[in-house]
């Protein structure tokens, strides 16, 4: 006899499901976080057109307002204790992404060389709605793209002098995406509160976030902000009624679809795909109230932002160019793949692209290389070589999504295969749906072999996974195959996290001790002469850590020069003074000594 597709829980005494209440905090966290983003953004626009003196702080500030401003209608509609979890949980979340960011420097080639100066340009004053295009290196970039991100740490930058604390929104964006996916999946009647953190945390650690989260690239934010969305969607597919508890996954998805435009570029196209996906989702399920909902929703957040807090690029670029989306589109597009893609890989077609990058080794090598692009590769077998490239690169071409994530897939998508032989309900419906969009997304973007250009390919396997652990007739091996998954997808993490914090604490222990010899060689009466090139930001680096500076000229001579660790910035030493210079550290230095010798 069959069992029933879905269990129900008891109801405690406030009539509500016992996992609802963490569920409620988990969503108005998630909310608050996200509307204090938008509300930076979207006063720091008002700045820009009233001709306002750009403030960092009242920027930040009027984002701290929206963040409390959530928090109280929370504690009127859910009471104390949700609110108070919530209020918890935002400023953990808050802390750790600015903790994080704080410590480690960027050290990425975008990063540096026009992320930072756009940075910097914003926060010096430059006005994107009312000034001139810039002019100079770079500026192509900096003047067409998406300029969320960069007001956001133009903000910190102005407020603190810390040009780093704009990275935070990395962690802070991934955080409120793994919050709405835990009260999602803590609304699944069949799924426990251990499986549900789980398979939250995970998603929520995209492996394009774990090379990038110490950047200011901005891949993993499209990545979090699509994961939103997808949580989202599943919650409000699956909830019987609207009311106030629903209103905050409405809220959460307008927010997040309102900052997707800001981002970069291709968050605009992929939100449109979104609610295109979501419209076609609705008149299947013929669901009309969800088909109305989300077109008001699209009509409330995703157009405004593109037209008012994404004035600057998208109208902008179609008044000077043509086309919204310039440079990367249009008659006078920039090509930025061809250079950028592995020796072969244009020869294979879309589908072929996607899947040979699914299960080859992980590698960056561009066309200049002798090996073919795909090395296929039995999923699960991974060398140390390949574990080691995680440990320098934040775009990983091939394989970009980990060297077990082809395991962790195969596993997840047998597992569903089984349970959906065995049971059907409104969640295998709803994953089937948006496995499907998923894979929709990651095929209607043209590079679909580039983990960084559509990491929402990393949720699939979990969205599987969560569809045949929340069926209740689901076999003992069925859930097995899915716990499996989540085992390999865990390592899988743990391996790219693991590796490039590794990497990443070599980096930032050679810069310091860099940076301090080069601070004790210097003085106010005797700077440093300094060329730094394209990356104008990295004179922050050096000012705060205590070395006195100036420009170099253009013909200066110098008896030795010393490039600044993971940059093209060149350093003249003072005469005489090779001898106490230190280029890295002794600690470092033991390591590798160590690990010559084994």
């Amino acid at each position: 006899m069959r069992q029933p597709a879905v269990q129900v829980h008891p109801t405690d005494r406030a009539g509500a499901r016992p996992h609802h209440r963490a569920a409620d905090a988990a969503e108005v966290a998630a909310a608050a976080l996200l509307s204090a983003v938008v509300a930076c953004l979207a006063w720091s626009q008002l700045g820009w057109l009233l001709s306002w003196h750009f403030s960092g702080a009242q920027s930040l500030c009027v984002g701290g307002t929206a963040l409390l401003a959530v928090m109280a209608v929370a504690f009127r509609r859910l009471g104390p204790q949700a609110t108070f979890q919530a209020g918890v949980t935002a400023a953990i979340c808050a802390l750790v992404s600015l903790g994080l960011a704080s410590i480690v420097k960027d050290y990425s080639y975008d990063g540096q060389r026009y992320h930072q100066q756009a940075v910097l340009a914003l926060a010096g004053g430059w006005n994107p709605l009312r000034d001139e295009p810039l002019q100079g290196a770079n500026s192509l970039w900096i003047n067409g793209y998406a300029k969320g991100p960069w007001t956001w740490s133009a903000a910190w930058l102005d407020a603190t002098g810390n040009i780093e604390m704009g990275k935070s929104l990395h962690v802070w964006l991934s955080a409120s995406a793994g919050l709405l996916a835990y009260g999602a999946l803590l609304r699944l009647p069949a799924l426990g509160r251990a499986a549900a953190w789980w398979i939250a945390v995970l998603a929520a650690a995209n492996p394009v976030l774990l090379y990038q989260w110490p950047t200011h690239m901005n891949d993993s934010l499209v990545g979090s902000l699509l994961l939103a969305l997808a949580s989202q969607s599943a919650r409000l597919a699956l909830s019987p009624s609207g009311g106030s508890r629903a209103a905050y996954g409405w809220l959460a998805a307008a927010l997040a679809l309102a900052l997707l435009p800001t981002v970069k570029s291709s968050g605009m196209a992929y939100g449109l795909l979104v609610c295109v996906a979501a419209w076609a989702v609705a008149l299947v399920a013929r669901r009309l109230d969800l088909l109305r909902a989300v077109t008001l929703l699209a009509a409330a957040s995703l157009l405004p932002a593109a037209l008012l807090l994404g004035w600057n690029p998208y109208v902008t670029n179609t008044l000077r160019h043509g086309h919204p989306f310039y440079p990367l589109a249009g008659a006078a597009n920039v090509d930025i793949i061809t250079g950028n893609s592995p020796a072969g890989l244009q020869e294979a077609g879309r589908v072929g692209q996607w899947l040979g990058s699914l299960f080859s080794e992980s590698h960056s090598e561009l066309g200049d290389s002798n090996q073919p692009a795909f090395r296929p590769k039995w999923p699960g077998v991974v060398t140390g070589q390949e574990l080691a490239r995680f440990s320098s690169k934040t775009d990983m071409r091939i394989g970009g999504f980990g060297p077990w994530f082809s395991l962790g897939l195969v596993l997840a998508m047998v597992a569903a295969a089984a349970a959906a032989a065995r049971a059907t309900s409104r969640a295998m419906f709803c994953a089937a749906a948006l496995a499907v969009a998923i894979l929709a997304l990651t095929l209607a973007f043209p590079e679909p072999w580039w983990a960084r250009y559509v990491p929402q390919m990393y949720l699939l396997p979990l969205v599987l996974v969560a569809a045949v652990l929340a069926i209740a007739g689901r076999g003992v091996w069925t859930r097995k195959l899915a716990v499996s998954a989540l085992v390999v997808l865990s390592l899988n993490a743990l391996a790219v996290a693991g590796t490039f914090a590794a990497g990443a604490a070599v980096r930032e222990l050679d810069l310091r001790t860099q940076v301090a010899s080069l601070a004790a060689l210097s003085s106010a009466d005797r700077p440093l002469a300094v060329s730094l090139g394209e990356e104008p930001s990295l004179g922050l680096r050096l000012s705060a850590s205590a070395v006195h500076w100036r420009l170099a000229g253009e013909r200066e001579t110098c008896g030795q020069w010393v490039t600044l660790h993971q940059s093209g910035v060149r350093i003249c030493l003072p005469p005489g003074s090779a001898a106490k210079y230190q280029h890295e550290s002794p600690a470092v230095l033991h390591i590798k000594s160590f690990l010559r010798r084994q």
